[in-house]
Order: C-alpha cells, then structure tokens, then sequence
C-alpha cells in the first residue's frame, strides 16, 4: 500500500463497492441489493421486485432503539420457519411473497415496484434505528407495517421460548435493498472466491465461477491458471468492527495477514503474480505491482498510518 498506486474508491460499503467493481448500475435511488442476494441464495431470480426483510432485534435504551442482527441472535431452522409461517399470510394481504433463505437473509418479493429508499443493514447495526428509516413515496406504507410486524412477533410462541432461556427477542424486521435484478454490467473476473449471498448473486448474474473462501492464498493459487483475474472478498473483520470487538478485530486482522497479505506480498514479489488490488472501504482502491516493490525511495508505513488519517486540530 505505501508503494503502490492509490485511486479514489468512493464506496464505503461493500455492497456499493461490490456493484462497482462489477460496473452494475442502479437506476432506482436504492441499492438492488435484495433481488442479487436472492439470486444467490436460490440460483433463480425474484419474481419481479424485491426487498430484504431481515429478523432483527430492537433493543430500547437512552439513545432510542438500537439494532442488532440476526447473527447476534443464533436463529435456528425451526425457529426461522415458525416465524415465517406466521409473517407469510400477513405480507400476502398486500401482494407480497415472503421467502427465507438461510435463517438470517429473509425476501419479499412483489409484481409491482415499491419506492422505498432505505438503509444496508451493516450500516445500522449497534446504531439508534430512528435516522435510519425508510423513506420515498411508499415509506409511510412500510413503517406502518413495520410496527404491525412488531406486534406479531412480540406476543410470538418462539419468542416466548426465547425469553424463558434468556434469548434476545426477534421482535422485528429490517427492511432494505429493495429493486429490481440489473442488468448485466461487466466484471473482467474470471473466478470469485466469496461465501456472500450477494457477491454470488453477482457472479451468477455474469456467468463467472464463484467458489467458497480457500483456507488461505496457497489453496487458492493451487487452482488458478494463467491470466486468470481473480476477486477475494474477506469480511472476517467486518461484524467485530460493527460491534465494536477490538480482541475480535485484532484476531481477524492477524488471521489475514497470516493466510493473505504476507503470502500475497511474497507472491509478488516473486512475480508469482502481477499485481494486487486492495479495497479497504477507506475512499480508495490501491493497485500494487511487483516493480513496485523496488520503489524504495517511497517510506513504508504501517496499515493503521495508512487507513486511520491523522486529523489536526
């Protein structure tokens, strides 16, 4: 990074960058995160327009409503399944199918589009809900059935069994990436190693191979062939820095320096491979080549000096 070339990458997500990288374009004022999800999670696409509707857990404290998701909340099959065959023929009342896919990713799915512009729930997780609700010309629609969706759940056989073990409730749903599936855009990768729904849905999209995460850069260059371009997503960081677990980002840092970045480096270095991108969500993308490893007159500096700017004051 201190001896490469930095661009500007103004995604702050990883679904605004993942949509970028793959040039797909968003002709409506939200993200079409849920009909790509969808088509990664079921290998079909949403019959017309979809939306997340994620099971959440509303905590009240002294900043408002706080989110936490539902990998925080452990949900099991059963528990996934009775929800849903309660939620099912409430959303049916206004056009919309309700489908689970794993116990975490929950979709609606309706013929006619909604305007809705809403908020990735990575951006809200730990957060007060309040600045964060949907907006449009439908909104007030969904913020009603949101607070009935509330009342459903709250008096709820499954979350009754949760409080008496001591469980956080799934007392509510997040709604967000609603759209319809894009049309194709043009990746240039010729394989994706990912364990996101979203980034499958991506690849299934353009016909490209996506695969499971390897263990680390030497599985993954034991598979690759000459020219191939490849794009990795590693996320281990991601929910510690959400929830603010410094051990836990600190371990997953650790991890990937171990499995990628060291072995990455001396695979340029010895010219294994010809460049290296990272994004790091910071604001820009850094390309790397092998002949910039001799540009020793730039000064190494550390990751944290890099990324964290310094703010004088």
């Amino acid at each position: 990074m201190s001896r490469g070339t930095r661009r500007s990458f103004p995604a702050g997500l990883a679904e605004h960058a993942a949509l970028s990288l793959f040039n797909v374009g968003a002709a409506a004022a939200d993200l079409p995160v849920a009909p790509l999800r969808y088509l990664g999670e079921f290998a079909r696409k949403p019959a017309g327009w979809c939306l997340n509707a994620d099971p959440v857990h509303l905590r009240a404290d002294t900043h408002g409503l706080i989110l936490f998701d539902a990998a925080a909340l452990a949900i099991t099959d059963a528990e996934r399944d009775a929800l849903a065959t309660t939620l099912a023929p409430y959303f049916e009342e206004y056009g919309c199918s309700l489908e689970t896919g794993s116990a975490q990713h929950w979709y609606l799915t309706a013929q006619a589009a909604e305007e809705l512009v809403t908020t990735p729930l990575a951006q809200v997780v730990g957060q007060s809900v309040d600045r964060y609700l949907p907006r449009g010309r439908n909104a007030a629609d969904w913020l009603r059935r949101s607070n009935e969706i509330q009342m459903l759940l709250h008096a709820h056989p499954v979350n009754q069994q949760r409080a008496a073990k001591g469980s956080p409730a799934i007392n509510s749903v997040w709604l967000w990436g609603g759209g319809l599936l894009p049309a194709r855009g043009a990746a240039g990768f010729t394989r994706i190693c990912s364990g996101d729904p979203f980034i499958k849905g991506l690849a299934r999209l353009h016909e490209t191979e996506c695969v499971p995460l390897p263990a680390d850069l030497q599985e993954l260059g034991a598979a690759l062939q000459p020219g191939d371009a490849v794009l990795v997503t590693l996320d281990e960081t991601l929910r510690p820095a959400l929830y603010s677990d410094a051990a836990a980002w600190n371990e997953a840092i650790e991890n990937a320096e171990r499995n990628w970045f060291a072995p990455a480096l001396e695979a340029l270095s010895r010219r294994r491979i010809t460049h290296l991108e990272l994004l790091p969500l910071d604001g820009y993308r850094y390309r790397v080549r092998a002949g910039d490893l001799w540009r020793l007159w730039r000064r190494l500096r550390s990751y944290r000096d890099i990324l964290i700017p310094t703010v004088s004051v």
